[in-house]
């Protein structure tokens, strides 16, 4: 079976509630194209059901601060630098056998925004990554739309730490750290290479990055780049992190996955004005609560002096 935390309202009591990311709007995107809300540094497992995938996941953010979340400060960031971590556990349902890959798309921009320099740039960075995944597939996009701009890698090899579960036996707890996997098995398995996938086991898995942060939409402490802007590269699109499977071809061989063919698809979109929103939306409630307290105010000092003209009646 899965395993994580208590159910969300006995987490958030135990634990004081998750931060706000007002910048963040995240949703999970489902085989039917529909999306529903995603809480990012929920305190339990949020579950994930698709044709091809069925357990659960969480994306926990590094706030500014760690006094705005010392619950997963203390559980994954302390003596860390990475600035987000996604935990998925679950089983893989249908596998044919390609290759399962964990990576990022861009599903609503036909092509990137990179002048000759920076595509030249991130040429070169990409070819460094690709002697160490030989499989990794990256696409800047192009104008006919053939296929969507993404950067993906196996995720057997490209998961930082991955703990197989036999039948019966218990999986690791998500939100925590979950570097039990033996080092020696994980070095092995990172060599590059594509795996196999076994629907009847149960796989828990975490991928974290140092140099993406997600509230502010920069990228940071990459060579040449640092603290730049990711709206540069794909204005207003959404970030979508998914996993998905792929037969790999020779030659030219994009990847197109059908909205079904995903395992999981979380989208992640910043909204540059979501502070002041968020701070509207905090102004408008207390106006609401001192209306509605105003107005409870005058409904008892209207029934007290009903109750007094009666009093005066009666005598």
């Amino acid at each position: 079976g899965l395993r994580g935390m208590p159910d969300a309202e006995h987490a958030e009591e135990q634990v004081g509630p998750a931060p706000a990311y007002p910048t963040l709007d995240v949703t999970l995107v489902g085989a039917d194209g529909k999306s529903t809300p995603f809480k990012p540094n929920s305190r339990t497992p949020i579950p994930v059901e698709t044709p091809n995938f069925s357990g659960r996941v969480l994306l926990i953010v590094r706030p500014e601060m760690a006094k705005e979340d010392p619950y997963y400060h203390r559980r994954i960031f302390e003596g860390k630098t990475r600035r987000f971590e996604m935990q998925v556990q679950g089983r893989f349902k249908s596998f044919s056998g390609g290759v399962l890959y964990m990576g990022g798309e861009l599903r609503e921009l036909r092509q990137m925004q990179l002048g000759v320099l920076t595509k030249g740039i991130a040429r070169g960075l990409l070819g460094l990554l690709h002697k160490k995944y030989p499989l990794l597939h990256y696409s800047f996009g192009d104008s006919a739309g053939v296929e969507a701009p993404r950067i993906v890698f196996p995720l057997w090899s490209a998961a930082d730490w991955l703990i197989i579960t036999k039948e019966g036996e218990v999986p690791p707890e998500l939100g925590s750290r979950l570097d039990s996997e033996p080092e020696a098995s994980r070095k092995a398995r990172r060599n590059g290479g594509a795996g196999k996938i076994d629907p009847r086991l149960t796989y828990t898995f975490s991928y974290c990055s140092s140099n993406v942060n997600l509230p502010t939409w920069t990228l940071r402490n990459i060579p040449i780049w640092n603290n730049i802007d990711l709206h540069g590269f794909w204005l207003d699109a959404p970030l979508r992190i998914v996993i998905y499977e792929h037969e790999p071809r020779k030659g030219h061989d994009p990847h197109r996955p059908k909205p079904e063919g995903y395992a999981l698809c979380l989208s992640l979109r910043h909204v540059p004005d979501g502070q002041r929103r968020h701070a509207s939306a905090e102004r408008a409630e207390a106006e609401e609560a001192e209306a509605e307290a105003t107005e409870e105010e005058a409904y008892a000092t209207a029934e007290e002096g009903e109750e007094e003209e009666e009093g005066e009646e009666g005598e």
